[in-house]
């Protein structure tokens, strides 16, 4: 270091020293008389390197990395294109032999299905039974009522359009049954289906079927003023042939079809 000092002291004397000498040269040219000769120019030298850019100063240099920011939200995943179909695989080992299935008994299924429809009918009886005001339920039908009063071919028309007929008791206990229902109406006839229109005297059902069953009062039938054609029963429970055009209380039965 010391070293160092003292060239760099003697360079700066040598430099001074330069300085005073070419100032005397100078002072001593200039009072000089006759004009000095001036001397053939040199090469010109070499141009210089590029200076830097001047934006460069503008942004300065990049600061440190900072610290690394929170995890963003999950994008919205959408779902590409199918690719292509791969080559089919190999055919695996054939597997075991499977446990034997249950041997379905046909007997049983069709003796199931019969019984389900026999449900169903009877199901639909009774939904259509109980659409009435009053009804009665008579071995496998149903003895139902409005309380309407009509004529015997109103009547039949309309247990037609409700899906039955005109009541016809076949036997006593249906005939029992037909009476507790004139009664709980209070009313003190109720047709039922049978004329004697064909033949005088001849009674038939709606199907022009002969009576099976028949509870005629004493005297009965009269055929008074020869215009009794159809047939009523009384609140007593006997049967009467009557005019077919006066009003009584019209009671139709339903059956399953």
């Amino acid at each position: 270091m010391a070293l160092y000092k003292q060239r760099l002291t003697a360079l700066l004397l040598l430099q001074l020293n330069l300085l005073v000498r070419v100032g005397t040269e100078t002072t001593t040219s200039n009072n000089q008389s006759c004009p000095a000769y001036a001397g053939v120019p040199g090469t010109p030298g070499h141009n210089g390197l590029p200076g830097r850019d001047g934006r460069d100063g503008k942004d300065g240099r990049d600061g440190a990395v900072g610290p690394k920011g929170d995890k963003g939200d999950p994008g919205i995943g959408v779902q590409g294109p199918s690719g292509e179909p791969g080559p089919a695989g190999p055919i695996g080992p054939k597997g075991e032999k499977g446990e034997p299935g249950t041997v379905v008994n046909e007997s049983l299924i069709t003796s199931l299905q019969s019984e389900v429809m026999s449900l169903r009918a009877r199901l639909s009886l009774i939904e259509k039974a109980t659409t009435f005001r009053i009804f009665r339920k008579v071995g496998q039908k149903y003895y139902v009522t409005d309380g309407l009063s009509m004529s015997f071919d109103e009547g039949v028309k309309f247990c037609r359009d409700t899906g039955g007929k005109m009541v016809l008791p076949r036997n006593e206990e249906e005939n029992q049954a037909l009476t507790k229902v004139v009664v709980t109406t209070a009313s003190l006839y109720a047709f039922i289906g049978a004329t004697d229109r064909q033949h005088e005297g001849n009674f038939v059902d709606l199907e022009t079927y002969p009576l099976n069953f028949s509870k005629w009062a004493n005297g009965e039938p009269s055929n008074t003023n020869g215009a009794e054609d159809c047939t009523m029963i009384l609140n007593n429970g006997f049967w009467n042939d009557i005019d077919c055009n006066s009003f009584h209380l019209t009671v139709c039965e339903i059956v399953n079809p």
